[in-house]
């Protein structure tokens, strides 16, 4: 076997009726010498034999193709980690089931992370939901850090599938994502990679197709994922990003934090309560986060720091049929 050039790491878990797609636009890659790091968090479905029919069509890629099943299934933060642990590439990305990737994807990342030398690769991508296609352009810093310093400026998709990330620095630095957190766990793993990493080379160019095949969040799923995931995620990264010295990194953190407790007030029954009373102190710094209008602004700062203006709002003025959030 040759060396290894890019170790992609696949999470399995119930993409029977997707992985086909997604497996053909893998082993369909123009780049040789990719590994396959295909991670069987214990699926109930037929995924892994659809994949292995899928891997018959494709011979020359057999002996790069690790299938590792896990005792017990342990959610995709558990079964991301295995993968990277076990990641021999030069560069590491990953590739979610249900989505897939142009033939082009990784020889395209490859190739200009050698030519720049880079420690990250990062590329635009395609959002696919309801049979519409949208183009996401990405906006990055000159430098990884740079990248999280603007952010509250210029938000990127924080995902482990849209950046090739040179695997010495998840490996040295032991950067693998947090336990039980199941949901955006790319979040936190994103942001201390490139607060690790020195160099980034961004291609203004759309490889990957992040497919949404879930509709709008329900109340329960809001509520289920502020408990387990959301709410634990947040204070794992402000702890994280509280120990940088730095003015813009913390307002990136306060950024996070409020695009995050907006989801409070997304719930059929929205817990305005606790979106009042949950990091507080991130309204301070909105007027420098670009991603919110001026008129979003001028509506959530008094309703942030007076509770009585939000109370009249949702016990009153809201059951009346006034809707301005």
């Amino acid at each position: 076997m040759k060396k290894v050039k890019v170790s992609v790491i696949v999470p399995v878990y119930g993409a029977e009726n997707y992985i086909e797609q997604c497996a053909r636009s893998l082993f369909g890659q123009t780049l040789d010498d990719i590994e396959y790091v295909i991670v069987n968090d214990c699926t109930i479905d037929k995924s892994i034999s659809v994949l292995e029919r899928v891997l018959k069509e494709y011979p020359h890629r057999a002996d790069y193709v690790r299938i590792v099943n896990l005792e017990k299934n342990g959610g995709v933060a558990n079964a991301r980690t295995v993968g990277m642990m076990l990641a021999t590439g030069e560069y590491t990305i990953h590739c979610d089931p249900d989505d897939y990737v142009d033939s082009d994807c990784y020889e395209t990342l490859y190739n200009e992370a050698h030519r720049t030398n880079a420690d990250i690769v990062t590329c635009d991508y395609y959002r696919e939901k309801d049979d519409k296609i949208e183009y996401v352009t990405q906006r990055y810093g000159s430098t990884p850090r740079k990248s999280i310093e603007n952010f509250y400026e210029y938000p990127f998709f924080p995902s482990l599938w849209s950046a090739l990330i040179r695997t010495s620095i998840i490996h040295v630095n032991q950067i693998y994502p947090y336990p039980g957190i199941n949901t955006g766990e790319d979040l936190n793993v994103i942001f201390r990679i490139f607060l690790k990493a020195e160099t980034l080379s961004y291609i203004h160019k759309a490889f990957y197709h992040y497919v949404q095949r879930n509709g709008s969040l329900t109340q329960k799923s809001i509520e289920e994922l502020w408990d387990k995931n959301i709410a634990p995620n947040l204070v794992l990264l402000s702890s994280f990003l509280d120990n940088q010295c730095s003015i813009e990194i913390q307002r990136t953190k306060h950024y996070l934090q409020y695009s995050k407790k907006l989801m409070l007030l997304q719930c059929k029954k929205p817990h305005w309560k606790m979106w009042y009373n949950t990091y507080k102190e991130c309204i301070d710094s909105i007027d420098y986060f670009q991603s919110y209008s001026a008129k979003h602004k001028l509506v959530m700062k008094p309703f942030a720091k007076h509770y009585f203006l939000l109370a009249l709002y949702y016990r009153i003025l809201r059951p009346m049929g006034l809707k301005i959030i």
